[in-house]
């Protein structure tokens, strides 16, 4: 039986109210990961309680618990909206070819990157070191970088005539994320006096060895 005017109306009256709770639930959620970060900043990870989020966002303590378990967890999708997602994008936008010219540049965006969100990694560092549920997430946090990188390797060798086995892959991506990260470390973090010129240099020529100098090596033992 086809529904008349009247049911119908009533069918979408019924359906505007979840629509709005959605969009409140998305709002809340935007206030708390806003008032985390502020405290976060403020305060540091061990210096900072649920009450001092919920008081910031002007929630109570049950609607933050709607959200997240812990402080933890809200740590854990500041970490990845602020600093993650945008070291996913960098690396979907390294070049296209193994080149060290190029691959400085590439360095160079995200020393920036790390130096502007600074204090979310300090804080995730911190977390990290007391939390078993923080370094979990961490290893898969790593899993994601290393697995988009990964396919950037197996591109630049393949390019190169070079075949590569999966753990292989994963090594070399592993050590230039390494090289890449630490040095970030030390520089924004740590406050060691680097040249940071120089080291985007060393760092992009050693990018160039992980990826391609097998190619070298067998082009010169060819001669």
């Amino acid at each position: 039986m086809a529904e008349d005017d009247g049911t119908k109306t009533k069918r979408a009256r019924r359906n505007v109210p979840s629509t709005l709770r959605e969009a409140q639930k998305q709002l809340t959620l935007e206030k708390l990961l806003e008032a985390a970060r502020e405290v976060f900043h403020e305060k540091g990870y061990s210096g900072t309680t649920v009450d001092d989020i919920v008081d910031a966002a002007g929630v109570s303590r049950g609607t933050f618990y709607l959200h997240f378990p812990g402080k933890n967890e809200v740590l854990g999708e500041l970490f990845v909206r602020d600093h993650i997602d945008p070291v996913l994008t960098l690396i979907h936008q390294m070049p296209d070819a193994a080149d060290v010219e190029r691959f400085a540049a590439w360095i160079r965006s995200y020393l920036q990157l790390y130096g502007d969100q600074r204090v979310i990694v300090r804080t995730w560092i911190q977390a990290g070191s007391r939390e078993a549920g923080v370094r979990a997430a961490s290893s898969g946090i790593l899993d994601r970088v290393l697995d988009e990188l990964g396919t950037r390797v197996d591109s630049y060798r393949a390019q190169a005539g070079l075949a590569t086995a999966p753990e292989d892959t994963r090594t070399r991506a592993l050590l230039m994320f390494i090289m890449v990260q630490e040095f970030a470390y030390y520089e924004f973090l740590r406050g060691y006096p680097v040249d940071e010129s120089t080291g985007i240099t060393l760092i992009a020529r050693l990018w160039y060895s992980a990826v391609v100098d097998d190619a070298v090596d067998e082009a010169r033992n060819a001669c």
